[in-house]
């Protein structure tokens, strides 16, 4: 393994996500569904932190710059089983509390 120090301003920017899930399983389950389900996001993903409550988590992701722009063009929506998941980017999610990554179910086609 070869280290390179690179000048802060030449890394790749990671960019950082609020999800909530409505499940409480362990999260390497939880992040195995998620790149099972979203083939895009199968990049690295790494949880920063978790908020596990009865019924859901909370999870805050650091995402690497590939995975942003699938989520970017998917409207930061991702499958979560029959339902789809909202991220936030943690900007927003601080901007507005009320709406954090909420679950949204499918439109009827």
């Amino acid at each position: 393994m070869e280290l390179t120090v690179v000048d802060s301003k030449d890394r790749h920017k990671r960019h950082r996500v609020l999800v909530h899930i409505s499940d409480t399983l362990e999260v390497n389950t939880v992040m195995t569904h998620l790149r099972k389900q979203n083939p895009e996001l199968n990049t690295d993903l790494s949880v920063m932190s978790q908020k596990v409550t009865e019924k859901e988590q909370s999870l805050a992701l650091s995402i690497d710059p590939d995975s942003h722009k699938a989520l970017a063009r998917s409207n930061f929506k991702a499958f979560w089983g029959l339902v789809r998941i909202i991220f936030q980017t943690l900007k927003e999610a601080k901007k507005h509390p009320e709406t954090e990554g909420s679950t949204s179910k499918p439109s009827a086609q």
